[in-house]
């Protein structure tokens, strides 16, 4: 499936075509349009194009199955915990896949998510805040509003090579809030029953570094060192996967803290930043360590959630991991792009 713009009188539409079948879908970006409206249409369309290629059933899930269970998690569907946290899991791994910087691309899911998370994040900029506290999608718009004001002051110091890699991370942000919605409206469900999930999960953007900041590692990884580290995200992304899924949260902070001392260790060994991925496995190590407490706590009622939680997150980190790769070179320059603009997280 190939996803582009074409303007039409005035009015900008996103066109999907769905080559194989030949058909086409314009959905028209008005003032009226939501970015949920958007994502139901165009996953909906896509489930079915899935549907009339799969001639043949198979033994494991198929994509269209994965989709339309994530549309009913997005429509919010009553639905068992156990079957909400399946959908949302297969769902994140099978949108925030990502083989290496070199293959990457937005198309396909990851495409229709960053164009509903940036309508999402456009609607939210010109209304009040909603009715409930937003943890997830919270953390992400204030992190999309850093990352788009520091965008500036990293290009000019760069005279404009950073453009790019601010607008792939920011991208890779949006494509996030489709699914941290989901997460906020469950999460509200709980807090309602006085379980307290999501609540010590995120840090506040306030706790950053200034952008001016000159960072302390300029190196960058080689090609065996880019090995280490993508076997290092494997090992890690694998062993949590396998964790969470048993709603084994002990071992899911354990990870944690043999993949922090890994990435570590590169960073002392080639002097460079891998501070986003590290950013992450912090993040879901102190998920997990949240997870372990509320489950003693709450009779294991928060379980679901956050075997969801940090499944969906640990599916973003090996595409994540692509800007701390292309943000080296510009370590190297003295510009602290990335580094300067992730708060420390109290993990372990």
């Amino acid at each position: 499936m190939q996803i582009f713009e074409r303007e039409f009188k005035g009015k900008k539409y996103l066109i999907s075509l769905l080559l194989a079948g030949g058909m086409i879908a314009a959905v028209p970006l008005t003032s009226h349009a939501t970015g949920n409206d958007y994502l139901i249409r165009q996953l909906s369309g896509m489930a079915r194009f899935e549907s009339l290629q799969s001639v043949t059933e198979t033994s494991e899930t198929r994509t269209a199955e994965i989709i339309n269970g994530f549309i009913a998690a997005t429509e919010d569907q009553a639905v068992d915990e156990e079957i909400m946290a399946g959908r949302l899991t297969a769902f994140a791994r099978l949108a925030f896949a990502a083989e290496s910087e070199d293959n990457f691309a937005f198309n396909g899911l990851l495409k229709v998510l960053q164009i509903s998370g940036r309508m999402q994040f456009q609607k939210a900029a010109a209304t009040a805040t909603g009715s409930f506290e937003k943890y997830f999608s919270g953390h992400v718009k204030e992190a999309i509003t850093v990352n788009r004001e520091r965008s500036k002051f990293y290009a000019d110091l760069s005279n404009g090579e950073t453009k790019g890699l601010s607008k792939l991370y920011t991208s890779m942000e949006y494509a996030l809030l489709p699914v941290s919605a989901i997460f906020d409206r469950w999460g509200r469900h709980l807090n309602l029953q006085g379980i307290p999930v999501l609540v010590n999960d995120f840090v506040p953007m306030s706790a950053i570094k200034p952008a001016a900041t000159k960072p302390l590692n300029t190196g960058a990884l080689d090609r065996d060192g880019r090995k280490v580290f993508r076997k290092t995200l494997d090992a890690f992304q694998s062993r949590v996967f396998a964790a969470a899924s048993r709603k084994d949260f002990l071992q899911v902070q354990m990870a944690a803290i043999e993949a922090l001392t890994s990435l570590r260790q590169l960073e002392a060994r080639y002097v460079c930043n891998l501070a986003l991925s590290v950013h992450f496995v912090e993040s879901i190590g102190l998920a997990g360590r949240n997870a372990d407490n509320l489950s003693r706590s709450f009779a294991g009622r928060s379980d679901n959630f956050y075997r969801a939680f940090i499944i969906a997150q640990n599916a973003g980190v090996k595409m994540f991991s692509i800007i701390d790769i292309k943000a080296q070179r510009f370590h190297g320059q003295g510009i602290g792009i990335i580094v300067n603009d992730l708060p420390a997280i109290p993990f372990p």
